[in-house]
């Protein structure tokens, strides 16, 4: 996310006023739900998943949680370290995704 994130806001920024910069967020955003989808199919088909949370849901919380715009919320803007943001992404997905 450290090399990703600054070019992601870079695009974002270019995708309001050039249709060729919103194609290619919008690409990137599909990709990135699909392999996020594919962990949390991962994950539920090894029974992991969190009692009542569907894979779709999972696939949306890891979608929303390990996006991008968050991360250059809290690194880019709040001033976070690469290692706290690490940290604070897995403790956070492990307690939305998986049993308690």
């Amino acid at each position: 996310m450290s090399r990703v994130g600054p070019v992601h806001r870079i695009l974002a920024d270019a995708a309001k006023s050039d249709e060729g910069a919103a194609l290619l967020l919008a690409e990137i955003a599909r990709q990135r739900h699909e392999g996020q989808r594919r962990i949390a199919r991962s994950i539920a088909r090894s029974g992991a998943l969190s009692l009542g949370l569907r894979e779709r849901d999972a696939a949306d919380i890891i979608h929303a949680i390990a996006s991008p715009e968050v991360y250059g919320l809290l690194v880019l803007d709040r001033g976070w370290s690469g290692q706290r943001y690490e940290e604070w992404l897995r403790s956070i997905l492990i307690d939305q995704l998986l049993p308690r």
